[in-house]
């Protein structure tokens, strides 16, 4: 770890709380791999086709792929919420070989095992972590930023250990048995056009009717949905190593134009710069 530039490493992983009051969130992807832990307020999130219902003493894990929003349950309730950030280049780097800090988000299926329930013991640990995080984020004292990277090494080691050890007890709640199919057929022709009165004909559903069972049960529209699940595959075909141009063909654009456009637009770079960054 002599050669590792901590000022860099601390700054690629971050925590902040989160106090919302019932706030209307779009689904969305992030560039980096994120953490929810429920402090106050019980909430659900849709991960790619799956609800979690999230409370105390429960880490929700969310890679840079998974599409993925919250629900607030209660109107009336207040909620806070810890989010915890780790950019992948700093994982890579603190990662040795015989132990990637990376495999809570990856090692799954997308969509799956995103929810771990922690014992009484596991919670005070983790709490014991996180404090010391806090602490570290705040302190202007010399060799801050040392004992911050090491505070997020051990928040790191703490997940991937309770993630290896978890039992898939708590399995997620499925949504409608209308919008299950529609999102399984959705990702597998991603590659291909994919429209109103085609998803309409292939489903036996009227296309106003589908339109408005969508919204309500995902909270965006079929073609906002079906954007974003292109720029997941694409951040997932670049990062892999594809370039630029065989991406484009192959996540379902009209055009090239458009993909840069809208990669840019949902990612905040355009993809060429995305897949230097993941190099």
């Amino acid at each position: 770890m002599e050669n590792f530039n901590y000022d860099f490493l601390s700054k690629e992983m971050i925590l902040y709380r989160d106090y919302t009051q019932n706030t209307n969130m779009n689904f969305h992807t992030h560039n980096f791999y994120e953490i929810v832990i429920a402090v106050k307020g019980r909430l659900s999130y849709l991960v790619e086709k799956n609800v979690y219902n999230l409370s105390n003493s429960e880490i929700l894990f969310v890679n840079n792929i998974e599409v993925h929003k919250p629900s607030f349950n209660d109107p009336e309730d207040a909620y806070e919420r810890i989010f915890v950030h780790f950019s992948i280049l700093a994982i890579n780097q603190l990662s040795s070989k015989n132990f990637n800090l990376a495999d809570c988000f990856i090692q799954r299926s997308l969509g799956e095992r995103n929810k771990v329930t922690l014992s009484e013991t596991e919670h005070q640990d983790l709490n014991t972590i996180l404090e010391e995080i806090e602490k570290r984020q705040i302190d202007s004292q010399p060799g801050a930023e040392l004992l911050k990277v090491a505070s997020m090494l051990s928040l790191l080691v703490f997940l991937n250990r309770v993630f290896n050890n978890s039992k898939i007890s708590d399995n997620p709640i499925n949504l409608s048995e209308k919008i299950v199919p529609l999102l399984d057929y959705i990702e597998e022709n991603i590659h291909n056009p994919l429209s109103l009165d085609q998803l309409e004909k292939i489903f036996y559903i009227n296309r106003f009717y589908l339109s408005r069972l969508f919204k309500k049960e995902m909270g965006v529209n079929i073609h906002e949905y079906i954007t974003l699940r292109r720029i997941s595959n694409a951040k997932k075909l670049l990062s892999q190593g594809f370039n630029v141009t065989k991406v484009f063909s192959l996540c379902g654009f009209r055009d090239y134009t458009s993909f840069i456009r809208c990669f840019k637009k949902v990612v905040g770079v355009p993809p060429g710069r995305y897949k230097r960054l993941q190099d």
